[in-house]
Formats: structure tokens, sequence, C-alpha cells
């Protein structure tokens, strides 16, 4: 059985699933979804059987035979791309996916935890927008400091070491002078 809790989050994702458009316009493939995840939820998933499938869930007679029938078979593949698709297009509303995993018909409910993106995984926009101010910050210091470097009437003592490095490199100039080997 399950707790209270996690079954109020699968039938909460079993509700917006089946409001997806994948399967608004499929009632036999919700029906079915419907009665599997019911029937787990209610401790009875260990008969969840091809002839249980057909009978209770898709509504056959009870002279059903799987073997010559292949509706439950050929449901439930169908069920499983339409969920594969449902969470490909949207994520969970809740933290709990439903997997009907191939080879049974016994639905699983994964609980997913709940991740913060890191910063290196920030959507486009803000990476965008976080790149535009670096590049203006970067753009107003060197506009700043080209100013500063080229004004000859700022006064000395508010830049004393823009105007010694400046006096330095503009004072010395180098020349070349031979020397004689001897």
């Amino acid at each position: 059985m399950v707790d209270e809790r996690l079954r109020q989050s699968i039938l909460l994702e079993l509700e917006r699933v089946l409001a997806t458009p994948g399967f608004s316009g499929a009632a036999r493939s919700a029906a079915l979804l419907l009665f599997l995840v019911n029937e787990t939820l209610d401790g009875r998933g260990d008969q969840l059987k091809e002839y249980v499938l057909g009978v209770n869930g898709l509504g056959r007679p009870e002279t059903f035979d799987p073997r010559v029938d292949p509706i439950a078979r050929v449901e439930a593949s169908r069920l499983r791309n339409k969920l594969d698709l449902c969470y490909a297009a949207s994520s969970p509303a809740t933290n709990v996916r439903i997997v009907l995993p191939r080879g049974t018909y016994v639905p699983e409910f994964r609980v997913q935890e709940q991740q913060v993106a890191p910063r290196s995984q920030l959507p486009p926009i803000r990476k965008l927008g976080l790149s535009i101010a670096v590049v203006c910050a970067a753009l107003l210091l060197s506009i700043g400091f080209s100013m500063v470097w080229r004004s000859p009437s700022l006064p000395a003592r508010n830049f004393s070491f823009l105007f010694f490095l400046r006096k330095t490199c503009s004072s010395r100039r180098l020349q070349y002078r031979p020397t004689e080997v001897g």
C-alpha cells in the first residue's frame, strides 16, 4: 500500500496526465491508465494480467481470450507511448511520474527530487542579461580610465598613481645605443 500523501500526489498527477492533449481524444488509453493506477493503488497490482486488462480495463466479455485478441498488449503499448510523449512535452505537476514499464502492466510511480538549476544552467535570457551587464561595465571602466589617462587638467593628488605611470611612460624614451664589441 501507498501512504496517503504519496497517493494524493499520484492522483493529482493522474488528473494532469489525463487532461493533456494526448489523452483528451483517446478514451480507451485514458480508461486503461485510470484502471491500472487505481488497481495498483488499491493493492491489486499483482493481479494485472492480460486477461484482467481485457475484461475489467477494456470492457471485453468474459469469453475474452488474450491469445486470440491482442487488444491488451496493443493498448498497453499505445499507453506507454502516450505517457512518454506526455512527459516529453511537459514536466509533472508533482514530483511523481507515472511510468508503465515494458513487459508488465503494473505502473510504477517514480518520485523525483525537486532540483534547483545550477548557476551554469541559467535560462538563456538571464545569461544574455548578465553578459550585457558585464560588457557595459567593462566599457564604462575603459572609457573612464581613458579619460583620466589623457586629461592633463585633473589634479595629480587625486590620481597620483595614474599620473606617475603616465609621466613615467611618456618621459622615458627608448633610445637605441649601439655598443662596440671589442
